[in-house]
This record gives C-alpha cells, structure tokens and sequence, in this order.
C-alpha cells in the first residue's frame, strides 16, 4: 500500500481532470477510512473531556458534603449522592439516596444507597425528584449541580448521535469503494 497524501481542494479544481484520473478506489476508501478513525478518536477525546466536567461537579459536591458533616455535627449529613459512570461510549450521570441505619450498638451502619431514576423526559431530573431534601445547601447545591450535568447529558448524546452517523456513513463508503475494490 502506498502511502499517498492528497490535497483535495486542489484536485477538486476543474483543470486537474487528467491528476483526478490517478486516484483509485481504495485511495478514496483509504482517506475516508482515515477521516472516520480521526473523527472516532475525536469522539472519544471529547466524551472523555465531558465525564470529567462531570466529574469535577460531582467532586464539588463530596466537598460541601464534608465541609457539611463536619462543621454541621452530623446534623447537616446530606441524604443525596452522585456518580458518574462510562463505559465505553456511554456517559452515565446519575443521583442516588442514602439511606442511614442506626445498628443495635447504636452505630450508624454504611449507608444503603437507592438509585435514583431520572426518566425519559429531557436531560434533566425533575426538580420534584428531590423536593424531600431536609437541608437547604444541599438542595441548592443539587440544584445548581443538576443544571449543568443537564447540559453535560445533552453534549454526550449529541455524541452519540455523531457515532451513529458515523457508522452509517462508514456503511456508505463501503458499499462505495468496498464492493468494488473486492472485484
């Protein structure tokens, strides 16, 4: 394989017709091959940048979580937590609910957590889902949270739609070039 780099705003040029001639089908596969990689790759870089804002909100609120435990006398224990979660090209972003049990020594066991559905409707969870927050900063803070992983949910599914074109135009190019390149 011969390792040809084309420029084809130049090629494009009416008068280049007999330079055109040259370019074969597996060299058009080739660079669409080499775009579809880059844009992957791109993809994937993006969606790493996304999860850590997302990351970085969630780290924002362990530490007023704290801050709240320790200057609060275990009153202002917050009964909200996050987590981000990806796998592969999938972004999750999600709140659960702790739920404390006091053992019969009287120790607070580790909390067990209920994960909190956010429902199909937009890329945010209803305000309604945390109106039975007892702590004033924590419902502020899950509220300003919860606005931008919103914007962060909608930037990874506009990804994910990019992937999907992606794929379909990857089925495109071979049924382009590929098919004929096998005759």
């Amino acid at each position: 394989m011969t390792d040809k780099s084309f420029d084809w705003s130049f090629l494009f040029e009416t008068h280049n017709q007999a330079l055109r001639a040259d370019i074969t089908n597996e060299d058009h596969e080739r660079e669409a091959m080499a775009f579809i990689q880059s844009a992957y790759n791109l993809i994937d870089r993006e969606l790493m940048r996304i999860a850590t804002d997302a990351q970085s909100q969630a780290d924002v609120f362990w530490e007023q979580n704290r801050v709240m435990r320790k200057t609060g006398g275990g009153k202002e224990q917050g009964q909200y937590g996050t987590r981000i979660k990806l796998n592969k090209s999938c972004l999750s972003i999600q709140w659960y609910r702790n739920q404390y049990h006091i053992g019969k020594s009287d120790q607070i066991k580790p909390p067990f957590s209920h994960y909190i559905p956010k429902g199909r409707a937009g890329y945010r969870y209803p305000k309604s889902t945390f109106t039975d927050i007892h702590n004033s900063w924590e419902k502020d803070l899950i509220e300003q949270i919860e606005q931008r992983y919103g914007s962060l949910r909608a930037q990874a599914e506009t990804l994910s739609e990019m992937r999907n074109l992606l794929r379909k135009y990857k089925t495109l190019i071979f049924k382009s070039y590929g098919a004929a390149i096998e005759k």
